[in-house]
């Protein structure tokens, strides 16, 4: 599954940053928001709750930026992006402790 992504990544930074909307019909765009939007959400659940940096900030705020640029194409933006805050206070993480409120 990890292999899969790496794939999916590279081909994403082999590519350029699209500056214009992709041409996908709502559907599509629904299904590659949701691919997308799910891999970063494992990504954080491994970073905020493990302190396991799964890829790196360069890759993942490449991609973070891509999901945000989809989802103003396609009128499916969501508020800015909180971290998971199932556990109030300071939650451990492999560079430092982060303080949440």
């Amino acid at each position: 599954m990890m292999s899969r992504w790496l794939v999916v990544v590279t081909l994403f930074l082999a590519t350029d940053v699209q500056a214009i909307c992709p041409v996908w019909s709502p559907t599509r765009a629904g299904q590659e928001i949701a691919q997308l939007q799910g891999q970063l959400d494992k990504w954080n659940e491994a970073y905020w709750r493990r302190g396991a940096s799964e890829v790196s900030d360069g890759v993942y705020d490449q991609l973070s930026a891509r999901l945000a640029a989809w989802q103003r194409c396609f009128g499916t933006e969501v508020p800015e992006h909180t971290y998971l805050s199932v556990n109030k206070g300071t939650q451990r993480h492999s560079r430092r402790a982060y303080r949440r409120t």
